[in-house]
């Protein structure tokens, strides 16, 4: 699912998603939980789009010429989300301080 909308661009966002949303739950159903979700991995989709650029366009900088194997996508996605829990944690942290204060 969020391969395909992630790749939405040039119409109403909103209007495509619900209505591929319908065809798609008129053969495979989701719960409201996952139907609820769907935005979150549209943007978590587009988050590891740009760790892998930026890991190839790194690679072809130091490594010229080699062929140099990327990270699993199980890697790639601890990094990305580990910087995310981390800066959540610390918004967290500097809430309770400043409400603390």
């Amino acid at each position: 699912l969020s391969s395909a909308l992630g790749a939405v661009t040039g119409v109403d966002y909103e209007v495509f998603r619900e209505l591929f949303l319908a065809g798609y739950q008129a053969v495979r159903p989701l719960s409201a939980e996952d139907h609820a979700a769907v935005d979150q991995f549209v943007e978590l989709r587009k988050l590891f789009y740009v760790a892998f650029c930026r890991k190839a366009h790194r690679d072809l900088i130091l490594y010229p010429g080699e062929q140099r194997a990327f990270p699993t996508f199980k890697a790639m996605a601890e990094s990305v989300l580990g910087f995310y829990l981390k800066l959540e944690a610390q918004q967290q942290e500097a809430t309770a301080a400043a409400e603390q204060a």
